[in-house]
Parts: structure tokens; C-alpha cells; sequence
């Protein structure tokens, strides 16, 4: 007999899937799937202040909705734990105060299995996964830009993004996508996005020396982004690890956590030669992120149990995917003819 399995069910076959189990159980079980559906706006000013010289400054904003996210339909009620290091409890399997987390943990899954609309049992199901379209995400920016044309032998742009991203499901990282809890969805999920940078600075221009040499740089500076916070164990007993810690009296929300600023100087100096009329041949050289800065984009979210954070807690993940890339250097010869 095989234990309580684990199983991902498609929108629309409610009649299909009553032969195998009780779909009128299932919370929140959908009959379609619709589209995500997204309104944009923007409104802008833009004005030159001297010859060559144009300011503007634009708002723009987005709102979707109908954004898909998975979800448990027969997940375990509701626990909502009041203090750090809590774990679901019921008298049928108890648990000793001094027990270790583990212990805990599978205590806490084993009561949960118990207010489950459809209880877990051999050869039946546990937890049954499926798409909603519950989840939204709203994008709000100011964006200053000033550019200065070629003139005088330069140029330059620099724009500036002051902005905040919403969202009640994290559709650009679907490791981040269970919630705390499959009963609390919408807005009882709503927080920063992962790729929330409320601050971003870019400033890009370049400029003639003497003997045909050109200098230009590409200069971005951005506030460090969030990461998602969980306690590492499975307090609740929803077989899912994605709970958060309790941090001042509540549970604190999606991507909790916030890393250090990025910045980037790239820099480039390029010599042209004219060989005939016709054969131009010239040699560039790029650094990309000159000052070797480590520019993370992952890190440990593992708060711990206790009050006191675990010593990797915010520390860099590895591999090259969590760490945008460090100093390289570029060479280019180009002959043109």
C-alpha cells in the first residue's frame, strides 16, 4: 500500500477527479485558468533647459492581475504561530517542550494531516497542488532623465528611478512561490517583490581626447535587494519549509530581508586609425565592473528557530546564478573598410 502521495491537479476536471477523491472538498478548486491581465499608464514632462540639454521626468505605473500561482486545495487549517520557534501541537501526538525541532516538525506535520479537508491515508493524498489565479502585482516609478547631446566632444545620459514593486505572489521566482499559509492567500501576501530596488542611478556618456582617443563609462548604482526570510523548518506542518520567523509580536512578510547596495563602473577607451579613405581600423578596450565589487543577488534566507540569527543568516549563496559577474576585461580590434 502506498503512503499519502503528493499530487499537482489541472483546472477544469472537477467530474475527472471525483472518481478518484472528494472535489467538492478541494478550497478554492478552479474551473478555468485565465489569462493575466495588465494596465499600464505613464505620464511624462520633458523640457530643454540649453542647447543640447533635455530634462524629463515621467510616472509610470502598472497593475496585474490573474497572475497564477501554485497552491495547496487540501491544506491543513490555518496555524498562525504568536512566538519565534513555534510549532503546530494537538493532543494526539505530543510533543516534548525540549524535543528538537525535527521531532517537532514531524509532529507538527502528522496534526496538521488531521484538519486537512481530505485526511491523508494509505494510498490516498496529502497534498493536492494546483494553479490559481489569486495573485497580483502593481509597479509604481518616478523617472528623471538628463541627457546632454554630442557637443563640445561629448555626451552623456543620466537617469535616475525612484520606485516600488508590490505583489502577492513572486512570478519572476517560483522557488518563492509557496506562501505561509495555503489558506491565507491575496492580499495577506502582499510585500515587496523580489526585484523590488526602490533606488537606481545609471549614468552613461562618453568624450573625445586628443589624438583620437575615446573615453566613455556606463555607472550604475542600485539599492540592494530583498530576500525571502524563513525559520528553515516546517512550523506549521504543511509539508512546505516556507515558513517565516516571528520578529516583534507577528510574522514578518515576504522578502523580508534586504541585501547590500550594487554598483557597477564600466569604463571603455577606444583609438581609431584611419589607413585610407575607405579602411578605418580601430582597438577598444572594456572593464566591466572595474572596482571588482560583489554585486549579490542571492542569499541565505534561513533565520532559525530562536531569537538569535543563525551565523549564515544573509550570507551569499553559491554559484554564478546568485553573484552578478565580477571584473572582466574586454579587447576589440575592428577594421572597417
Amino acid at each position: 500500500m502506498l503512503p499519502p502521495r503528493n499530487i499537482s491537479v489541472r483546472a477544469g476536471q472537477r467530474a475527472y477527479l471525483s472518481q478518484f477523491l472528494d472535489a467538492s472538498l478541494l478550497r478554492g478548486y478552479p474551473d478555468r485558468m485565465l489569462n493575466p491581465n495588465t494596465q499600464q499608464w505613464t505620464l511624462g514632462v520633458e523640457r530643454e533647459l540649453d542647447r543640447g540639454l533635455v530634462m524629463s521626468i515621467s510616472y509610470v505605473g502598472s497593475h496585474t492581475v490573474h497572475v497564477d500561482r501554485p497552491a495547496d486545495l487540501n491544506a491543513p487549517a490555518s496555524f498562525i504561530p504568536t512566538a519565534q520557534g513555534q510549532f503546530r501541537t494537538c493532543p494526539q501526538f505530543p510533543v516534548s517542550p525540549t524535543a528538537s525541532a525535527s521531532v517537532k516538525q514531524a509532529a507538527a506535520q502528522n496534526c496538521a494531516d488531521l484538519t486537512r479537508p481530505i485526511v491523508p491515508v494509505p494510498g490516498g493524498y496529502r497534498r493536492i497542488n494546483a494553479n490559481l489565479n489569486v495573485g497580483a502585482a502593481t509597479y509604481n516609478a518616478l523617472q528623471t532623465k538628463l541627457s546632454k547631446r554630442f557637443s563640445h566632444h561629448y555626451s552623456l545620459l543620466f537617469t535616475y528611478t525612484y520606485s516600488h514593486a508590490l505583489n502577492t505572489a513572486e512570478p519572476d521566482s517560483p522557488p518563492l512561490l509557496n506562501p505561509q499559509d495555503s489558506t491565507l492567500l491575496g492580499n495577506v501576501e502582499k510585500a515587496n517583490g523580489v526585484l523590488n530596488q526602490p533606488h537606481r542611478a545609471v549614468l552613461t556618456g562618453w568624450c573625445e581626447l586628443p589624438w583620437r582617443f575615446v573615453l566613455g563609462t556606463s555607472t550604475s548604482l542600485s539599492s540592494g535587494r530583498p530576500f525571502n526570510v524563513t525559520t528553515g523548518y516546517d512550523n506549521n506542518g504543511d509539508n512546505v519549509t516556507s515558513d517565516r520567523p516571528v520578529i516583534n509580536g507577528g510574522i514578518v512578510s515576504r522578502n523580508f530581508g534586504r541585501g547590500t547596495p550594487s554598483y557597477s563602473l564600466d569604463l571603455f577607451l577606444q583609438k581609431g586609425f584611419r589607413l585610407s579613405e575607405r579602411v578605418h581600423l580601430s582597438f577598444r578596450t572594456e572593464a566591466i565592473n572595474t572596482l571588482n565589487h560583489d554585486n549579490i543577488v542571492g542569499r541565505d534566507g534561513v533565520y532559525g528557530q530562536g531569537t538569535t540569527l543563525l551565523a549564515t543568516y544573509g550570507t551569499p549563496k553559491g554559484g554564478t546564478s546568485n553573484l552578478e559577474p565580477n571584473r572582466q576585461l574586454q579587447f576589440m580590434i575592428r577594421l572597417q573598410f
